[in-house]
């Protein structure tokens, strides 16, 4: 970690230098900071990652299948298999004359992994049945049509640390999908402006509407992704000042403030934080500059 000074003046005339540490006790943004629109679902087996403590599911089918269960009506997810909507060409028809319903995939005949549900048995055996057989792109599908769901995949890097991203990583050894982060229409238009295309000082910003509300949803939810991994990879920064006391000929700290988050380092973190915390001054190399 680069911890080179840089000095400047205050109004006073009182000599200050500034320098960078990494914080190493910095806050989770998952449960330390409010307003997060995105639900992070992590599943590994050496870490806690995202929401982990709403995280009661075994696995990402689990979870996936009890959203389904719990925003989708049943006799949605049963019309658009019956309708031949399924990715992988999924039926479902009642055969009269055995008293069953069929689960199948055109082309072939019934599934033999699927239970095949008698006609006096409950319903919603059936819509297990038909939502173990759908493919994960189809319960998205209808979570986003029927329930107003969008999500984005998590992948996770690990090597000596571990990161986190939405697009995935270049190495098939030590990177995979590890979960996923996903919000919900109603969630977006009742707690989101808008964004900011651009930086929030020069970019332009995007009102939220009901016809761009998926893009501020993706806007905001890769940008909790990227402020996690700030938290993952240790780019959480503290800044500290310090006066020069020409009585004692000594530095004397002034100031710190800590739980910055950034991707930047080096000198170009240093004058970020500077002008984010209000030192506006021409910052100089050594103190003799200054």
């Amino acid at each position: 970690m680069d911890t080179n000074y840089k000095y400047y003046k205050e109004i006073t005339g009182e000599l200050v230098r500034v320098h960078i540490e990494q914080d190493i006790t910095p806050e989770n943004p998952r449960y330390d900071w409010d307003g997060n629109i995105g639900h992070m679902m992590c599943w590994h087996r050496d870490y806690q990652l995202g929401d982990y403590k709403e995280n009661s599911y075994s696995d990402n089918l689990d979870f996936l299948n009890n959203l389904l269960r719990a925003r989708v009506s049943e006799s949605t997810i049963l019309n658009f298999v019956k309708n031949h909507r399924a990715a992988n060409f999924l039926t479902l028809d009642y055969d009269r004359h055995r008293k069953v319903w069929v689960l199948g995939q055109e082309l072939r005949h019934e599934i033999p992994n699927f239970r095949v549900i008698e006609e006096n048995e409950k319903k919603e055996w059936l819509v297990d049945a038909v939502i173990d057989a759908l493919l994960q792109a189809d319960k998205w599908r209808l979570l986003e049509r029927h329930a107003g769901i969008v999500y984005l995949p998590l992948f996770l890097y690990d090597h000596s640390g571990i990161t986190m991203n939405v697009g995935g990583f270049h190495d098939p050894w030590d990177s995979g999908q590890v979960g996923y982060i996903y919000t919900d229409k109603k969630t977006i238009m009742q707690n989101v402006g808008g964004y900011y295309v651009g930086n929030n000082v020069d970019g332009r910003f995007v009102k939220t509407t009901e016809r761009n509300w998926k893009k501020v949803a993706y806007h905001d939810m890769e940008s909790e992704v990227s402020i996690y991994d700030q938290y993952l990879t240790g780019q959480v920064y503290g800044i500290i000042t310090e006066e020069f006391d020409t009585d004692t000929g000594t530095w004397e700290e002034q100031d710190s403030c800590w739980g910055y988050f950034s991707d930047k380092w080096g000198d170009d973190l240093i004058e970020e934080i500077a002008s984010e915390y209000g030192i506006t001054e021409e910052l100089h190399d050594k103190a003799e500059a200054a």
